[in-house]
């Protein structure tokens, strides 16, 4: 017999009452205190059909959800070995190069030395190209001392030599 027919012949009326619970009769699903929400019709069951399928729902997006993430975990865990794989290929060249860091810093060293001698260098010929233009200019300079000496000598010369001929006059004038 079907749950309606029985409970029928029994004359009660709505959802049959819980064990312990007292039947809240014809009652409107507010006044319950259900809002409407969980009342379900006693003559269908209407109710639990809707809550079965919500839950059916529910456990299908849950599912998707847990495939989803194995597939997520699987691509990480994949993703892992490979950099793990890549790291381990990486650690003898890691070691190589840690052999040959004192080599690598002694060259950096001796580039160093060398670039604070060359600067060094480029400072001694600087003054030195200094020195050079300074000399330049007192040679330059002394050149024109000694062209005004030389000109200066030129003409006490053509007065000597004026004062000579003018003595040769006298004496060759006293002589007639």
């Amino acid at each position: 017999m079907s749950e309606v027919k029985s409970r029928k012949k029994s004359g009660t009326k709505g959802a049959p009452a819980e064990p312990g619970k007292r039947s809240e009769g014809g009652k409107s699903p507010e006044a319950r205190g259900g809002g409407g929400r969980g009342w379900a019709d006693p003559r269908t069951g209407r109710q639990e059909e809707e809550d079965l399928l919500r839950v059916e729902e529910q456990l299908g997006s849950d599912s998707k959800a847990v495939e989803k993430l194995e597939e997520e975990q699987h691509a990480l865990l994949a993703r892992d070995e490979d950099l793990t794989n890549k790291l381990s290929s990486y650690e003898p060249k890691v070691e190589e190069c840690k052999t040959h860091l004192p080599t690598i810093e002694s060259a950096v060293r001796s580039v160093l030395r060398v670039s604070q001698d060359l600067i060094g260098t480029e400072k001694k010929m600087e003054d030195l190209t200094l020195q050079m233009f300074n000399m330049e200019d007192d040679m330059l300079k002394a050149v024109s001392e000694i062209m005004e000496m030389q000109k200066t000598l030129e003409g006490i010369q053509y007065d000597n030599s004026i004062l000579k001929m003018q003595n040769d006059l006298d004496v060759l004038k006293g002589k007639r």
